[in-house]
C-alpha cells in the first residue's frame, strides 16, 4: 500500500507541474478598471487597461500573478489569482506599498494571439549618451553614460516601460520603438511623475536589430567540424551566460536564446540542454548568429550524461571562435528536443564560456 501511495503522490506532483507550465493567461479581460489586455512571456507578464492610461507588469507563479500597476495618477501593488480554467481572476490592489485592500476582479472576454517578442537589445545613441540594452524575453535592462545611468523594465509590444537610476536621482521612463527597433521615441520623469521630457534614441551604426533565426537549411552543408570524436578539454575561460535552472523543463523553446558580448572575446565552450523526457538526443550541432546575420560554425556537439545517467542530455561544443562585440543568437540543430522553462523565459537552455 505504501508503494501505491508513493506512486499516487508522484503522479499528482507531475500533474501539478504540468499544469503550472501549461498555464497561459494571455487574453483580454473585463475588469473593475475597464478592459485589461495581458501578454505573457514565460513567467513574465505585461498588460494595459482603460482606466487612467493604466498598465501592469509582474510575474506569474502557478495561478498567481503579482506585481505593480501604474496610472497617470499614481502606482501601487496588485495580486491576481486566476481560475484553473483561465476564465477569470479575483484580485486585490493597493497604493504604493500599502496593504492590498481594493477589489480588482476580471472575466476573460477574448483571446490574444501571442506576439513574437520584439528584439531591442543593442547600442543606441540617445539624448543622454550611449545606451546599451540587454534583453531576456520581455525583461530589458541597460546602462548609459550620463551620470552612470541604468534602466530596467518590461517590453509590451514595441513599448518599453520602467525606471531609470542615476547617481543624482531616479524616475520613470517609456520608450516606443519603431517597427525595426532601429530607433525609439521616449519620455522620462523624476520619481513617480508621468514621463513628459524627451529621451529619444537611434541604434548605433553596425548594431542592427537581430532578425528571426534561420532554418537549419540556411547553414551550408559540409561546414560541420569532424563529428563527435571531440575530446573535451577542461573548461577554459569564464562563464558569461547561463539561463539553466533546476525547475522542470519542456522541449521546443518559444523564443530565441541570445547573449551579449560587451567587448571582443573568444567563445571557448557552449553547452545546450536536451533533457527530452530523460531520453536525451543524439548530438547534432550548435552554431551562433550575430546581429548582422553572419553565421559562426556550426560545430558538431559531443553528448554527456545528466540526471539519473540519462545519455546525451548535455550537448557540448568547443568553438574557440574569436568574436567581435555584439549580440549573438545560439542556434541548435534540434530545437524540438532543446529544453526550456519559465525560468529561462521560454528560451533554450544554454551556457556560454569566453576568454
Amino acid at each position: 500500500m505504501k508503494l501505491v501511495r508513493y506512486f499516487m503522490m508522484l503522479t499528482l506532483i507531475l500533474l501539478s507541474s504540468s499544469l503550472l507550465h501549461a498555464q497561459n493567461i494571455s487574453g483580454t479581460y473585463k475588469t473593475d478598471f475597464g478592459t485589461l489586455t495581458i501578454q505573457q512571456n514565460g513567467w513574465q507578464v505585461a498588460g494595459t487597461y482603460d482606466h487612467m492610461g493604466g498598465r501592469i507588469e509582474g510575474t506569474l507563479n502557478g495561478y498567481t500573478l503579482s506585481g505593480m500597476w501604474y496610472q497617470t495618477n499614481g502606482k501601487g501593488r496588485f495580486i491576481f489569482t486566476f481560475n484553473t480554467d483561465g476564465s477569470g481572476f479575483k484580485g486585490k490592489w493597493g497604493y504604493d506599498t500599502a496593504e492590498l485592500s481594493g477589489t480588482w476582479n476580471g472575466t476573460r472576454i477574448g483571446a490574444v494571439t501571442p506576439q513574437p517578442v520584439m528584439l531591442v537589445a543593442g547600442i543606441f545613441d540617445t539624448d543622454f549618451g550611449e545606451l546599451t540594452l540587454q534583453q531576456n524575453g520581455i525583461s530589458v535592462t541597460g546602462t548609459y553614460t550620463h551620470q552612470n545611468g541604468r534602466v530596467e523594465g518590461t517590453l509590451n509590444g514595441n513599448t518599453f516601460a520602467g525606471w531609470w537610476y542615476q547617481s543624482n536621482g531616479k524616475g520613470r521612463v517609456v520608450f516606443v520603438f519603431d517597427s525595426g527597433a532601429s530607433s525609439f521615441t521616449g519620455k522620462w520623469s523624476y520619481n513617480d511623475a508621468e514621463p513628459s521630457s524627451p529621451w529619444n534614441g537611434k541604434r548605433k551604426a553596425g548594431t542592427t536589430a537581430p532578425s528571426a533565426p534561420p532554418p537549419p537549411s540556411a547553414i551550408p552543408e559540409g561546414t560541420l567540424s569532424p563529428p563527435s570524436t571531440i575530446q573535451l578539454p577542461a573548461v577554459e575561460g569564464a562563464e558569461i551566460f547561463n539561463n539553466w535552472n533546476k525547475t522542470a523543463v519542456q522541449e521546443g523553446p518559444r523564443g530565441a536564446t541570445y547573449f551579449y558580448l560587451a567587448k571582443p572575446a573568444t567563445v571557448t565552450r557552449i553547452v545546450n540542454y536536451h533533457w527530452n523526457g530523460g531520453r536525451g538526443q543524439t548530438p547534432g550541432w550548435i552554431g551562433l548568429r550575430d546581429q548582422n546575420g553572419r553565421t559562426y560554425g556550426p560545430w558538431s556537439a559531443a553528448g554527456t550524461s545528466g540526471t539519473g545517467g540519462a545519455q546525451n542530455v548535455n550537448w557540448i561544443v568547443i568553438p574557440n571562435a574569436a568574436l567581435p562585440a555584439g549580440l549573438y543568437e545560439v542556434i541548435d540543430s534540434d530545437p524540438s528536443t532543446w529544453s526550456y522553462n519559465a525560468g529561462s523565459f521560454g528560451c533554450g537552455f544554454s551556457i556560454i564560456y569566453t576568454q
